[in-house]
């Protein structure tokens, strides 16, 4: 077997572009807050930008957050790597792979469990489906992870 990355897909970026345009919002709100004579609207062009400016930062964090995430799946186990570092399973420690619902996935080893779950959600009107990921290099639905991660595990997935 060969080594496999799974990184979430390219579509969030556009976290990243949310946070810029959060944070150029909070200093025009910043700098209109100081220009303001009349001290409730400055009050209110201050309060704007301080949650614009949060917003930002927030989104900011989202993003490093999920550009962090990956698993990579080696010849004999694979490694779960986030903002947290790097835990590293093997393949035979694994006893069971739960699905729980449509989406998570619950990964039942000898050391205790770990959930695999989406980085994201796209969203169109009332249909909201999990972002894929990244298998070196290729995009690839969110469920082949799970589903790769058991084969090489030799376990099932099951529900529940």
């Amino acid at each position: 077997m060969s080594t496999v990355q799974y990184k979430p897909a390219e579509v969030l970026q556009w976290f990243n572009l949310g946070s810029r345009e959060a944070m150029t919002r909070a200093k025009k709100r910043g700098k209109g807050a100081l220009q303001e004579t009349d001290i409730a609207r400055g009050l209110k062009e201050a309060a704007g930008a301080a949650f614009d400016f949060g917003k930002g930062a927030w989104t900011d964090a989202v993003h490093r957050s999920v550009e962090m995430t990956e698993y990579v799946l080696g010849d004999d186990g694979f490694e779960v790597v986030g903002i947290g570092g790097r835990k590293r399973i093997a393949y035979t420690d694994v006893r069971e792979v739960r699905v729980q619902g449509s989406e998570r996935a619950e990964i039942v080893h000898s050391g205790g469990s770990l959930t695999v779950k989406p980085v994201a959600h796209l969203l169109a009107g009332r249909l909201k489906v999990p972002v894929g990921w990244l298998r070196n290099g290729m995009e690839v639905p969110y469920a082949l992870l799970i589903e790769e991660l058991a084969a090489r595990c030799g376990v099932d997935v099951v529900e529940g």
